[in-house]
């Protein structure tokens, strides 16, 4: 016979939430019911699911403590905490909650947990913190940590389509007023530039990740508007891929090349470069450096490498805010899904005025530190050197045509 138990009398033996747990355990139809006729083993049974239930529960109460803390920090500090605003950060929470991860119903076993908790230890992962620190701070297997931050970031990758997206035809002409108040370089619509990014070694190839500065890396191609709100990703190449080789084979690179119109929307309209790309009637480049170089040449590149800037201070203010873009320890074909989830969180948080204010902050002190290191190390930054690229005709006559018109 089945010993007869209620609320009141499991209370005086365990805690509230213990004695709810046993009696769930007890009404569940999950246990054998052969078990249930044997007394003593069923009451054994019953009492081991019980206190594994007040374990799952005192996880899940420091697990939301630990997010509590955070919360619980004023504007400035939560930006610090978690590298993006309080209300980038609940829009996320928002729809992550939706997502059938959460919403899935549960008989019994540990409690779920929350999206914010899911969301704050992805956050802290961009932030350069490994798994095992994470486990600890929130007291959580090494493969919770894992289930949970993965699938932020492949949520991330899913909102990616909506989030980085080409400008319209109607959003194009202040693009171009932008770009052109910074340094009066016409026609703008677009900054493109390449990122090398660290990885680990990979387990494959390892040779073809070999950038021309000996570090294993990945090659990223991005293009920015104006306000430095990324347009357009190509992730994954190998770190030693050449760049114009990349945006050739890329979808962009492809797209333009077959109907330049559908993108540029006016031929007087371009993507600007640097000299590691190729010529074209869409993408301008700068004149190659010669010492008899004019003077009205002379100008023409300093606007555009001006102009250009918008792409590099990108990548600054994105590895200010995650450390990961620096160096990113995963399986390499975790590598541009991390990175993806990074531009997207960029991106949705680049308007935030707040946000804004407290990054430039910090870049601006990150610069402080990086030109006391060059001093001291007596290194300067140097202009890439110019690849022995093909220069289309479409190209030279576009190019020529802005340095005639370009005004004084």
């Amino acid at each position: 016979m089945i010993m007869s138990l209620n609320l009141e009398a499991l209370m005086n033996i365990f805690e509230e939430d213990e004695a709810l747990a046993l009696l769930h355990c007890m009404e569940s139809d999950v246990f054998d019911e052969e078990c249930k006729k044997q007394n003593v083993k069923a009451t054994s049974f019953l009492i081991e699911g019980c206190l594994l239930r007040s374990f799952f529960l005192s996880q899940q109460r420091r697990t939301i403590s630990v997010f509590k803390e955070v919360e619980e920090k004023d504007d400035n500090d939560f930006f610090r905490d978690c590298r993006i605003g309080r209300e980038t950060f609940y829009k996320l929470v928002e729809r992550l909650s939706a997502d059938k991860f959460y919403v899935r119903y549960h008989a019994g076993g540990r409690p779920q947990m929350g999206a914010e908790v899911s969301l704050l230890m992805a956050l802290w992962y961009l932030q350069q913190r490994r798994y095992t620190e994470i486990q600890q701070e929130f007291e959580v297997s090494i493969s919770s940590s894992h289930r949970h931050i993965n699938f932020v970031i492949d949520f991330l990758n899913d909102m990616a389509p909506e989030v980085i997206v080409w400008p319209k035809a109607q959003e194009v002409v202040k693009i171009v007023e932008e770009f052109n108040s910074i340094a009066s370089f016409p026609g703008v619509i677009g900054v493109i530039g390449s990122w090398r990014i660290k990885i680990r070694a990979p387990a494959e190839n390892i040779k073809a990740y070999i950038d021309e500065e000996g570090n294993y890396s990945v090659n990223v191609i991005v293009v920015c508007d104006s306000r430095k709100k990324i347009t357009y990703t190509n992730i994954g190449f190998e770190g030693s891929a050449q760049n114009q080789r990349v945006f050739a084979n890329s979808e962009l690179g492809k797209r333009l090349e077959d109907d330049a119109e559908s993108c540029c929307y006016n031929q007087d309209y371009h993507l600007i470069g640097d000299n590691s790309f190729a010529l074209k009637e869409y993408l301008l480049v700068p004149f190659r450096e010669q010492t008899n170089l004019e003077k009205k040449k002379r100008e023409f590149n300093r606007r555009l490498q001006e102009t250009r800037q918008v792409v590099d201070e990108t990548f600054e203010w994105m590895k200010v805010r995650f450390d990961k873009m620096n160096h990113i320890e995963a399986d390499i074909h975790r590598v541009p899904k991390i990175i993806t989830a990074m531009c997207v969180l960029h991106n949705m948080s680049i308007n935030s005025q707040l946000e804004k204010l407290l990054l430039a902050e910090e870049v601006e002190k990150f610069r402080q530190m990086q030109s006391l290191e060059t001093e001291e190390s007596g290194s300067h930054l140097k202009c890439a050197p110019f690849e022995n690229l093909s220069e289309s005709v479409a190209g030279i006559h576009k190019r020529n045509f802005v340095l005639k018109n370009l005004h004084n």
